[in-house]
């Protein structure tokens, strides 16, 4: 996955963001999840340990 992306609006970027955030939460150790928080301009995929 591109780890920065650009996006003409905020919507775009946050269902992405989103979308990105589900599928690793489905697909990965299931140790870990992904989460998407706003920082300033930015969306990122935050991770927790479960």
């Amino acid at each position: 996955m591109k780890t920065i992306k650009s996006f003409e609006n905020r919507d775009d970027a946050m269902v992405e963001a989103q979308e990105w955030a589900e599928e690793m939460n489905e697909t990965f150790c299931k140790k870990h999840s992904f989460h998407v928080v706003e920082e300033g301009n930015d969306l990122i995929i935050k991770v927790g340990m479960n």
